[in-house]
């Protein structure tokens, strides 16, 4: 999991388990169905109960609690028998006043480690779980979160030159060649599917560059992938001053003789739900970036 980071944003499922009741009000807004409920056995003891169906990717959800009592159920279909992942959000910050369980083999269980992943199972079975209120706290307003859904694979990403950028040719830096280059601004690219290799939307991803040499803050970004598993957002940085000075470049911006300045970070992006070891693509480590400053004609 990631350390000592926090997403902004935020983004809630499951199927009510052996009820009986007589309804006083029901409220469909899309989705959600909330029903206020008379008369329930004493498995589920609740003021209130909100029922969903999670779709097929993976969900960061957010709700509250209306009271001490309720419970929330949701459910989530492993459609082609991927892996599931229930755990907590990296969005989550403050002591948790909330407790997950979830339903295996006719009995509710606590998730107890900050995530839990369901694997082996058959195409279409069907994961349930409820969300209340820890029973030792006293009753709190705030707003609950949680992952739930296909359980993320960072499969690949890339960091595209800034657009239009003048580059320093290999040979001339230090090291030798910088495979990405920029001045204020550059690409990244990333796919994300399941288990099985299919893509998946609503995966999370932290970003980081490391600018330590041009003296600047890292630049974390937070990218969530689309419908079809992708990712592509424009990474922009402040533009650096002074920087490393190459050897002489020949005619390559222009008529005369050049020399670039630039200095050397490094960037990587991480899966924030990895299942439990790294990802084949995050063992790579940190990959090179060039800081370009500028270029400067030293002989006409």
């Amino acid at each position: 999991m990631i350390k000592n980071k926090k997403i902004e944003g935020s983004m809630i499922g499951a199927s009510l388990a052996l009820v009986m009741c007589t309804a006083s009000a029901l409220e469909v807004k899309g989705e959600l169905v909330v029903d206020h409920v008379s008369a329930y056995t004493p498995a589920a003891s609740v003021s209130s109960s909100l029922e969903e169906k999670l779709s097929d990717e993976l969900h960061t959800k957010t709700a509250t609690l209306e009271a001490a009592d309720a419970i929330h159920y949701y459910s989530f279909s492993a459609v082609r028998g991927q892996k599931v992942l229930l755990g907590d959000s990296v969005q989550h910050d403050g002591p948790v006043f909330f407790e997950i369980e979830y339903l295996e083999g006719g009995e509710w269980k606590k998730k107890i480690e900050s995530s839990k992943v369901f694997s082996g199972l058959e195409p279409g079975v069907e994961i349930k779980i409820r969300v209340s209120h820890k029973k030792d706290q006293p009753y709190s307003q705030r707003p609950y979160t949680f992952v739930f859904g296909s359980s993320p694979v960072l499969k690949e990403y890339h960091l595209k030159d800034q657009y239009r950028m003048k580059r320093i040719p290999s040979g001339y830096t230090q090291p030798s060649f910088l495979p990405v280059q920029g001045s204020i601004e550059a690409q990244l690219e990333a796919s994300f599917t399941d288990s099985v290799g299919s893509p998946l939307k609503g995966a999370i991803g932290w970003f980081n560059m490391d600018l330590a040499e041009s003296r600047m803050r890292p630049v974390v970004v937070w990218v969530v992938s689309d419908a079809a598993g992708q990712v592509s957002k424009t990474v922009s940085f402040e533009r650096c001053y002074g920087g490393r000075e190459t050897a002489d470049i020949e005619i390559f911006y222009g008529p005369g003789t050049w020399r670039s300045y630039y200095y050397v970070g490094s960037y990587r992006l991480e899966n924030a739900y990895p299942d439990r070891l790294p990802q084949t693509v995050e063992q790579e480590g940190d990959r090179v970036f060039g800081h370009v400053c500028g270029h400067r004609k030293v002989r006409r």
